[in-house]
């Protein structure tokens, strides 16, 4: 009240100045305020940037503390898998040794793998798993526990050949089981019996096989017993009743193929017959590999034999494939007329060495493509 009090007594040009001051100062007081309100929006954008980032960052460094713990669980794991491989690894002298003193017995199923397999093992020399496939099971931690209760499903008795016996300390591996057995006999492997049962990996069972013996097993020494086709596909239906009969001849062929193929790059491979089974013909055989060895005569009993056949019979539950069980049969009898049934070897002289035998392999390996591929367009 003062103050308008005070105003009346100016002259006018002067309260108007007054007048107008104040309105530009109300003015300016606004504009300060719109300010100080952008300014603490601005503030509280700020603030909200500020722990929008806080937890940006706080999510990255949990996620990097994440990525840190996996990655040192990976290394862990990394360095305990190594730990294992160099378990698993036996030294090169070891596995030299290992090769050298290896022994296998490769055929199809139902093709005599068994009863030579026994007969091999009555000797002090050796010692063979049947059927511990190393080429599929080589790297078990727990490999002689597996191979036991392998044959206690199948309802064998536990002897030599079908019992592993365990070690004091696990072996790390059926290599290092054999290594371990290795100090005690002069011979250790296993037999191989190739049944109709598929791929591994996108690979015939035959072809892994192939691959893994060529690695750990060069040096060896390799039995391949040949068993008639129609007799052995006969056999094999009987015990695999749920197979095809296409199935099944694949297998005899893809089994005779690795056969040629281990006998032509194996320097150590003895190529033995069915139907010459007998005492004195498997103690020939040792005496060449080096094997101490006594088969009594009643081994090999003809009545033992099952699924005989007469010379070219084709049994009536294969007639079918009759065209190619012929077949197979052909190819059977040129692959017997090449080996001589006293070396076991391959027949060759100073003058076809070489040639002879590649261009048997060869042909040999034509037919059984072509009768593979027949099969395809034949399945059961």
């Amino acid at each position: 009240m003062v103050y308008s009090s005070f105003k009346l007594l100016l002259p006018h040009p002067l309260r108007t100045f007054l007048r107008d001051l104040d309105s530009a100062y109300q003015e300016r007081l606004k504009e300060i305020e719109v300010k100080n309100q952008q300014i603490e929006e601005l503030q509280h954008t700020l603030q909200e940037s500020q722990n929008s980032l806080l937890k940006e960052i706080e999510v990255k460094n949990q996620q990097l503390i994440e990525l840190e713990s996996t990655s040192q669980k990976l290394l862990k794991e990394l360095e305990s898998e190594n730990r294992r491989i160099q378990e698993l690894n036996l030294s090169d002298e070891d596995y030299e040794k290992l090769s050298k003193a290896g022994l296998f017995i490769i055929g199809s199923a139902r093709s005599g793998t068994s009863i030579l397999c026994d007969s091999l093992n009555l000797s002090p020399d050796v010692f063979l798993l049947a059927e511990a496939n190393l080429y599929v099971h080589h790297n078990l931690d727990n490999f002689v526990d597996f191979f036991n209760n392998q044959h206690i499903q199948y309802n064998n008795r536990r002897s030599k050949g079908t019992f592993a016996p365990p070690s004091r300390l696990p072996d790390k591996g059926g290599i290092n089981f054999l290594s371990r057995m290795k100090k005690n006999y002069n011979f250790v492997g296993e037999k191989i019996a190739f049944s109709p049962y598929g791929e591994i990996d996108n690979q015939s069972i035959q072809e892994v096989f192939f691959k893994f013996h060529a690695r750990y097993f060069y040096f060896s020494n390799y039995i391949l017993i040949m068993r008639r086709p129609a007799e052995a596909v006969l056999s094999m239906l009987k015990m695999f009743p749920e197979k095809g009969l296409d199935v099944i001849f694949d297998c005899w062929l893809r089994t005779l193929q690795i056969q040629i193929d281990v006998f032509q790059s194996f320097p150590y491979s003895y190529v033995i017959f069915f139907e010459n089974l007998r005492s004195e013909t498997v103690m020939n055989l040792c005496s060449l590999i080096g094997i101490n060895i006594h088969i009594p005569k009643g081994m090999f009993r003809e009545e033992n034999k099952y699924s005989l056949l007469a010379e070219d019979e084709i049994p009536h539950e294969l007639s079918k494939y009759r065209n190619i069980c012929l077949a197979c049969e052909e190819i059977y009898k040129q692959v017997k007329n090449e080996f001589n049934l006293e070396t076991f070897k391959f027949k060759e002289t100073t003058a076809n060495y070489g040639s002879a035998r590649y261009g048997f392999s060869h042909n040999i390996q034509k037919q059984i493509d072509r009768i593979i591929h027949e099969l395809g367009s034949l399945k059961d």
